[in-house]
């Protein structure tokens, strides 16, 4: 590629077509929803300044974590995952053990889900200082456990996943084969690139020089070939068991995730390595491959829209998109 082309031209796989389109000249204005992408890479970055995770390369970005062959340091274990029976000592201790357990839960949490009133499991707990169980949706949540790539979740990404002592079962019987398989028929991931920034908006692209520019190529070929599991990353549905379908679906996302993560990182550090700056990973082109996969809480079947009718999966869809953009790269 010409290092002379415009700084526009950037962000294309090596078999897309360079068309004329007035949205791509230099005079290029990002729209409002580029606009509004821009300014969440920049929240990105000042929250990367606060919360810098264990990154094995020392060139690598901020609020990027790398596959590292050390174990991260974990996090202190939640509440909601403990065990009355793992607790040793004096009744006593026993007793004072269970009510700081208590204090580590949300209002809503502290309540047994059948419990749960149609509102209640309406409501998106925010949990306060020293909070590590709430409820979303009524689902039993707490902070995502640490993976053998990091300890916190990208910067960006929503940092919550279902506990498993009493959040994932829920989650299965509100799972809707049908329609979850409506959404697939759609290519969720396809769309997903296609509406995808190509434009530098933050560098040059006669500073950067040719080696960057290759392995960008190279990148965003990889968003091409990998735009399903990136959205699979984004929107990690909890399958019920006893469907046939759903055994497949999670066999064939496992298949696609655990080299593409892998993939990813060798080529962020690629890039790093031919010379781009850190900053290059803020660009809205250049998609994040969020180090731990994000869960969908799904709603509750009671809760219902004003027409009286439950929202299905795909009415779903859209809310959390547009509610948390950084799950659709945006």
């Amino acid at each position: 590629m010409d290092p002379t082309q415009d700084d526009s031209e950037l962000l294309l796989d090596e078999n897309e077509e360079d068309v004329d389109n007035e949205d791509r000249d230099g005079n290029w204005e990002p729209s409002e929803e580029a606009q509004a992408k821009i300014d969440r890479m920049e929240a990105r970055e000042a929250a990367a300044q606060q919360d810098v995770t264990e990154v094995p390369d020392a060139n690598a970005a901020p609020d990027l974590v790398l596959p590292s062959t050390r174990s991260p340091k974990r996090r202190a274990s939640s509440v909601s995952s403990q065990s009355d029976s793992a607790t040793t000592g004096s009744g006593k201790k026993c007793k004072k053990s269970r009510l700081g357990d208590e204090r580590k839960k949300s209002p809503l949490a502290r309540k047994e889900m059948k419990d749960l009133t149609p509102e209640e499991l309406t409501v998106i707990e925010e949990p306060g200082r020293g909070i590590t169980s709430w409820r979303h949706k009524g689902i039993l949540t707490t902070f995502a456990p640490s993976t053998t790539y990091a300890v916190y979740e990208s910067a960006g990404f929503p940092g919550y996943a279902p506990n498993h002592n009493g959040g994932t079962g829920p989650l299965k019987d509100r799972f809707n084969v049908d329609e979850y398989r409506a959404i697939m028929e759609t290519r969720p991931g396809e769309r997903m690139y296609k509406r995808r920034v190509i434009n530098l908006l933050f560098h040059k692209r006669y500073a950067l020089g040719v080696k960057v520019h290759v392995v960008l190529t190279k990148i965003v070929k990889f968003m091409k070939d990998n735009a399903l599991v990136i959205w699979y990353a984004g929107h990690w549905v909890t399958y019920p068991e006893d469907s046939s379908y759903g055994v497949k679906e999670k066999k064939k996302r496992k298949g696609l995730h655990d080299p593409a993560i892998k993939k990813y990182a060798e080529l962020i550090t690629e890039l790093l390595k031919a010379g781009a700056p850190k900053t290059i990973l803020y660009e809205p082109g250049i998609w994040v491959y969020p180090v731990k996969v994000c869960p969908w809480i799904l709603f509750d079947k009671s809760e219902k829209k004003p027409d009286g009718k439950p929202y299905t999966m795909a009415e779903q869809l859209e809310i959390l998109d547009r509610e948390e953009p950084a799950r659709i790269q945006w």
